[in-house]
């Protein structure tokens, strides 16, 4: 048993949810009753719930939607454009209607324009070394202001707390349940843990993923021609 599924019994055990959800063993999915749905955990982040309602009661309206992430080589480009572009339209309630992709290996830069009117920017990589810790960086700009996921003129991630000797280690506990976690796996626990107690949830996940490969097809067609494409 992974040790994700072991946090994911214990919030069923702990809420005494009736339904039983075994995560795949990439962390991908979840099989409820029988039925598989995808995970789109970072919708379950608390950085990206916290900058969604900001943009949703705070700022105002939206004109440009900023991002940065750098990951190890170890993680699919495409995994992390699919991450991204889903963020685009997640967190900014609009649909993406078309796309611009220009990529050398594994990296990309990609423009889209949404139903709103605003766009967003991408520049995205997986080029670091191996195990390397993602940075990235999520700002909106609007015609209010500005928010972002990070704290201002910082550079890489901060953690709660460092601890020096043979190596170098860095701690930052977000979910008193599921101490000992990172915030990405938080997530999919999280999230998984949603979908079991409410299928309505897998259910629109599934929609969203079914979009989100829609999306991915038209960054491919546009890498291709080195042409805009109507989604």
């Amino acid at each position: 048993m992974s040790k994700l599924q072991k946090y994911l019994d214990f919030l069923i055990e702990k809420y005494e949810v009736e339904t039983k959800g075994i995560l795949s063993d990439d962390g991908k999915k979840v099989s409820v009753d029988g039925k598989e749905y995808p995970l789109l955990p970072w919708r379950n982040e608390r950085r990206f719930i916290e900058l969604k309602k900001i943009c949703e009661t705070t700022v105002g309206e939206i004109s440009h939607f900023k991002i940065m992430s750098v990951n190890s080589k170890s993680i699919s480009l495409s995994d992390v454009i699919k991450k991204e572009i889903d963020l685009v339209e997640y967190i900014g309630a609009s649909k993406i209607t078309k796309v611009f992709e220009a990529k050398n290996g594994e990296t990309c830069s990609i423009i889209c324009e949404t139903e709103k009117g605003w766009v967003a920017t991408l520049e995205l990589a997986c080029s670091l070394p191996s195990k390397t810790k993602t940075v990235d960086k999520h700002e909106i700009i609007t015609d209010r202001g500005t928010a972002c996921d990070r704290g201002v003129d910082s550079q890489t991630p901060l953690y709660s707390t460092y601890v020096y000797g043979g190596e170098e280690k860095t701690f930052t506990d977000v979910d008193f349940e599921l101490y000992g976690l990172t915030a990405e796996e938080i997530s999919v626990v999280r999230q998984a843990f949603e979908i079991t107690k409410n299928g309505k949830i897998g259910e629109e996940n599934i929609q969203s993923d079914a979009r989100l490969e829609k999306l991915l097809n038209c960054i491919e067609k546009s890498e291709k021609t080195c042409e805009d494409v109507r989604v």
